[in-house]
């Protein structure tokens, strides 16, 4: 988008022209266009989030899979692990929540935490599908 409005000001050198006014025109809808579009995307926005989303939920896995922070101590695999998972939604949840509340639309907002049952999770063959990454 930055060359075409470089490319804009540049072709007004041949201003004697008849093609310039109009593909001055055309550049310049070009970039009105994509950059509404980049205003209503918000992609900058939303990568930055999902970055420190991304970077949370890698903290935690290195904490769970050491045995350190809130793991510290834990004997009970099924225990540090379900403390894992709900850690991780906590994560995603709140991610969810800053980008339905940066939109503007937080009444449309989906719930953000779901319970889950016990046995959610096993594989067809019934064994849990779990364990430390």
């Amino acid at each position: 988008m930055v060359a075409a409005g470089a490319a804009t000001t540049l072709i007004q050198v041949f201003h004697d022209t008849r093609w310039v006014p109009v593909l001055t025109a055309l550049l310049g809808a070009l970039v009105a266009l994509a950059e509404g579009w980049r205003q209503i995307a918000r992609y900058d926005e939303n990568w930055a989030a999902y970055r420190v989303a991304s970077e949370r939920m890698k903290h935690e896995r290195r904490l769970y899979v050491n045995g350190a922070g809130d793991y510290r101590g834990l004997t009970d695999e099924e225990e540090a692990f379900l403390r894992f998972v709900e850690a991780v939604e906590a994560i995603v949840a709140e991610e969810q929540r800053i980008y339905w509340k940066s939109r503007g639309d937080a009444a449309a907002a989906p719930a953000s935490h779901t319970q889950t049952t016990p046995g959610e999770g096993t594989s067809p063959e019934g064994k849990q599908g779990h364990g430390r990454p």
